[in-house]
């Protein structure tokens, strides 16, 4: 399994919308948007999941829910075990 998240944001400087692909105008506002790097992701949330559904035969796996540094959040399963609190490693 791949663990792997994007550590690329793209952030309207006007509305402050965000979006984890390339979005270069925003799409409220029409301004350009900022490429902002994330450099740490900690996990805020946890949960395990020890029912099978269609491609996701392997349990139990988590659905982390991560923050970066901006305050941004975003959701992520992987196969390892976090705490809330802990550092996410990509």
């Amino acid at each position: 399994m791949n663990d792997r998240v994007s550590r690329i944001i793209f952030k309207c400087k006007n509305c402050n919308s965000s979006w984890y692909y390339p979005v270069q105008k925003c799409i409220y506002c029409k301004i350009d948007t900022e490429k902002i790097e994330q450099k740490e992701l900690k996990v805020i949330g946890i949960t395990q999941v020890n029912v099978e559904s269609k491609g996701h035969e392997n349990v139990p796996y988590f659905v982390v829910l991560l923050q970066d540094e901006f305050g941004n959040t975003l959701v992520k399963k992987t196969m390892k075990k976090y705490n809330e609190g802990e550092k996410f490693e990509a």
